[in-house]
């Protein structure tokens, strides 16, 4: 008997190993499954969070480089202006396009500046806006031509003719006496030739309007009209087209000072 139980425990012992044997593998399928699972399963809102979070950051430095730019910021102030930003963006992504456009915007509208101070005569305003443009980006391909042509304009001969009694009513009066002798094919007005009715300060600003107006035939002056008004200015500019044998060009500034300026190489 007791053979025999020891014969009936083997085989309980056989039949439970098997057993185990059996659910390892099922096990073991059952934790690959998991992993597989695991693996499979989308990013979660943690780990997606970063890059969201970094190219949110990216598009609120770019916009607010948009606006520092529509709004003329462009270097200034220190804490907010359009290369600020661009150049936050460009720490982050170097080779970020929207920012490098912005780069090349901002030393596009400091040309512009430099051109036009340029024209108005003012040259050393001009020279800081071409350096203000190099400062941004030293390699801009604008940058050569502008600052020749400002060098250049610098060796321009300037006169200013000053006008301290011009008034828009003593400008009508002598646009009217010129017409007139024009009309009547007599010479424009000379400095002997005044109406009785002009004022002193209206032969004053006939005399200088005449003198302007013969280095105008003389030199082929570019011309800036400077005036408190618009109708002041265009008074001056009718004055100096009747003086002349040829129709001038002018530019127009407004100005507490009222002046002629001509600027010729």
């Amino acid at each position: 008997m007791p053979h025999k139980r020891h014969h009936i425990c083997f085989i309980f012992l056989t039949f439970v190993l098997c057993s185990c044997q059996l659910a390892l593998p099922a096990l073991e399928s059952k934790t690959s499954a998991s992993n597989i699972d695991q693996a499979s399963r989308p990013i979660s809102s943690r780990s997606r969070a970063a890059p969201d979070a970094h190219r949110q950051h990216i598009i609120a430095l770019l916009q607010a480089g948009n606006n520092a730019l529509r709004d003329s910021r462009l270097t200034t102030p220190d804490d907010d202006n359009a290369y600020l930003r661009y150049s936050q963006v460009l720490n982050l992504e170097p080779e970020n396009t929207e920012a490098l456009l912005g780069l090349s915007r901002i030393v596009d509208a400091y040309l512009e500046l430099a051109i036009n101070q340029a024209n108005r005569g003012k040259l050393r305003s001009a020279k800081d806006f071409v350096s203000k443009a190099r400062s941004v980006d030293p390699g801009h391909t604008g940058i050569p031509a502008i600052a020749t042509m400002v060098e250049d304009q610098s060796h321009t001969n300037m006169t200013d003719y000053l006008l301290p009694d011009a008034s828009l009513s003593t400008l009508a009066t002598l646009n009217r006496a010129s017409t007139a002798d024009t009309e009547s094919q007599t010479p424009a007005l000379q400095n002997t030739d005044y109406p009785a009715s002009l004022t002193h300060a209206a032969r004053a600003t006939a005399t200088i309007l005449q003198t302007a107006a013969r280095q105008i035939e003389q030199t082929n002056a570019s011309i800036i009209i400077r005036a408190s008004s618009d109708a002041l200015g265009r008074q001056i500019y009718q004055y100096l087209n009747q003086a002349t044998s040829k129709r001038i060009r002018a530019q127009f500034e407004t100005s507490n000072q009222t002046r002629v300026s001509l600027y010729f190489h």
